[in-house]
């Protein structure tokens, strides 16, 4: 019975502290023009000493001696109470006192009240002190959702608000531990079934964005800890983000609002966060994203992605307008372009216009053995359309170019190709006997003509 009384009495206390704090007049005690110290500005300057004197000796005890907090509590809640402008140091102290009650209280009831101080305290000191540009709103926004998600984790619907009002005003300045808190909160939001899951790839988005930011801009050590915020988070999205789930979460969304430019976007830019950009969805919403704001990028993506599902037709166009966008500055860029744009004329079939891509290629990437590789199986492809008297010869220029492609390469596995490749063609070349009847030695120079319209050297089958 006694221990009832005991408890009931604690959170009547709370409660009044509370009340007090619901309504501005009594908490200021401060009438319009008054003093910053309460209407008893003598009680206030005497608490405030008092409640300092204790908390320092408590701070020298390493904050380990429960006593002195515990006085130092008493006369700081008065200071909180009656005289809440007299000092910004009532509120960066107030957390650390209010947090040891928190952790030493048994009593559960009383232990929410304290929760509850404790929420106060971060509130009123946003109320009295906003503007401390080393402590801005944001800043404390931060701190308060992240102690209240560590005494209250299964009420989301109390930190999550909290988390997100301190990202939206500190954006790139926000501390790792309130991203990743911001994380976990909009996570645990959505499963609580406050919000879809929509809501979560945002959050993850908008989060990514800031731990990139401040890993590039920031120095090692710094940067280290938004890296680890990031691993950490990454480890999740696995799970949350594949790419099945993706497509099932934003296939019907789209569906239905396939002109949703903003749908579209988000949607292009998670899948290839998650590098999910070989389903049909995918494709869909970059080709919606391109045409309402085409560029380099995209073009060459639609063109790539046109290509897997054999639209090379399609594909060519996007290429090309790749090509055109792509300043000859990004030469590495330009020539896979090219490159691509080449194997796409392959496909359809247009062997000069695939040629002229590949040569395009040299401009931006002198010596790429590819380029050789896929103008060699180009001639190869011709042996039938491009002959002399009924003689194969396009095989002697395919020779050249794989030969080339050998003699460049860097990888020895291009390198190892180039040579099967040559000496599958030197078993098709003509006979020393064919050579003779029309009028040619081997080592002779000799133009293919056809499209090809090349000059190479005369070859006999050994």
């Amino acid at each position: 019975m006694k221990r009832v009384i005991k408890n009931f009495a604690v959170v009547m206390m709370m409660v009044i502290g509370m009340s007090s704090y619901a309504s501005p007049s009594l908490i200021n005690n401060i009438p319009d023009g008054g003093s910053k110290y309460g209407k008893d500005s003598a009680k206030c300057v005497t608490n405030l000493s008092l409640y300092s004197d204790y908390y320092k000796q408590w701070r020298a005890s390493g904050y380990k001696n429960n006593d002195l907090a515990t006085t130092s509590y008493q006369y700081w809640r008065y200071c909180f109470l009656n005289c809440p402008i007299a000092s910004q140091n009532v509120y960066s102290r107030g957390v650390r006192l209010v947090t040891f009650k928190i952790k030493t209280t048994k009593d559960s009831i009383a232990r929410e009240a304290y929760i509850d101080t404790l929420m106060m305290v971060y509130n009123n000191r946003i109320k009295y002190f906003p503007n401390n540009p080393k402590y801005p709103v944001g800043y404390l926004k931060g701190r308060q959702a992240v102690d209240l998600y560590k005494y209250r984790k299964n009420a989301p619907e109390q930190y999550y608000p909290i988390f997100k009002k301190s990202f939206d005003l500190m954006g790139t300045k926000s501390e790792p531990t309130v991203l990743y808190g911001y994380y976990i909160a909009t996570v645990k939001y959505w499963k609580d079934k406050h919000c879809d899951i929509d809501l979560v790839y945002t959050t993850y988005m908008e989060i990514y964005d800031v731990l990139q930011y401040n890993i590039r801009t920031l120095d090692e050590k710094k940067a280290k800890k938004y890296e680890a915020v990031s691993n950490n988070i990454e480890k999740t999205m696995v799970k949350l983000a594949k790419c099945e789930k993706l497509v099932s979460v934003f296939e019907p969304k789209f569906d239905a609002n396939p002109n949703d430019t903003i749908l579209a976007r988000n949607l292009v830019r998670l899948f290839e966060m998650r590098r999910c950009t070989k389903n049909d969805l995918y494709f869909k919403a970059l080709e919606q994203v391109h045409s309402i704001a085409p560029n380099a990028e995209s073009a060459f993506s639609m063109g790539r992605l046109s290509m897997r599902r054999e639209l090379y037709d399609k594909a060519k166009g996007y290429l090309l307008q790749a090509a055109e966008l792509t300043p000859d500055s990004l030469a590495e860029r330009k020539a896979k372009i090219y490159l691509l744009l080449a194997e796409d004329y392959k496909k359809l079939g247009r062997k000069q216009k695939s040629r002229e891509a590949a040569l395009k290629v040299l401009n931006y990437s002198p010596d790429n053995p590819a380029v050789y590789m896929l103008i060699g199986e180009l001639y190869v492809k011709s042996a039938n359309d491009c002959k002399f008297k009924g003689m194969t010869v396009s095989y002697w220029a395919a020779a050249d170019k794989f030969a080339k492609a050998a003699a460049v390469a860097k990888d020895e596995k291009i390198k190892q190709e180039a040579l099967k490749q040559l000496a599958v063609i030197k078993k098709n070349f003509p006979l020393q006997q064919e050579v003779f009847m029309r009028n040619l030695k081997e080592g002779d120079t000799f133009k293919v003509e056809c499209w090809i319209n090349e000059n190479t050297t005369v070859r006999i089958r050994k």
